[in-house]
C-alpha cells in the first residue's frame, strides 16, 4: 500500500468520527437556535423535519472530506521524503489508523451500552417510574 493511500485511509476513519461528532453539533445547535429564537413550543414547519438532518448530513460529508484530504496530502507528501523517513511515516501512519479504530470501536460500545441499556423504552421507563415516585410523594398524606 502507498503511503499516501494509507494516510487518505486514516484520515477516512478519523473523518467519519470526526464528521459524527460535527454533525451532532450542527444539529443539536441547529434545533436549540431553532427552538428558542424560531419555533419555540408552538408547532414547527414541515421544513425543518428535513433542515436539521441536511445540515448535519453537510457537517459530517465536510469533514469527512477535509479529514481525508488532509491524510492524502501528508501521505503524498511524505512520499517525498528519504526512505527511512517512509519507514517511520508508514509505521506512524498504521497506529494513527489503528488508534482511529480503536476510538471508533469504544464509541460505538459506549453508544450500544450505555447505564440504561441504551433502548429508549428503558429510559422510557425510568422517567415514567421517576414521576411516579414524584406524584406520590406530593400527594402522600403527612
Amino acid at each position: 500500500m502507498r503511503l499516501a493511500a494509507l494516510y487518505a485511509l486514516v484520515g477516512l476513519v478519523w473523518g467519519v468520527l470526526l464528521g459524527g461528532l460535527a454533525a451532532w453539533a450542527v444539529m443539536a445547535t441547529a434545533a436549540g437556535v431553532s427552538w428558542l429564537y424560531l419555533f419555540g413550543d408552538d408547532p414547527w414547519p414541515e421544513a425543518v423535519g428535513w433542515a436539521i438532518p441536511l445540515a448535519g448530513l453537510a457537517a459530517f460529508l465536510g469533514a469527512l472530506a477535509l479529514c481525508t484530504a488532509l491524510g492524502l496530502r501528508s501521505g503524498r507528501h511524505a512520499e517525498r521524503g528519504e526512505p527511512a523517513e517512509a519507514r517511520r511515516r508508514r509505521v506512524q501512519g498504521i497506529r494513527l489508523l489503528a488508534l482511529g479504530l480503536l476510538l471508533a470501536a469504544a464509541v460505538a460500545r459506549q453508544v450500544t451500552a450505555s447505564s440504561n441499556n441504551g433502548s429508549l423504552s428503558s429510559y422510557l421507563s425510568a422517567a415514567e417510574r421517576n414521576k411516579r415516585s414524584q406524584r406520590a410523594i406530593r400527594y402522600s398524606p403527612t
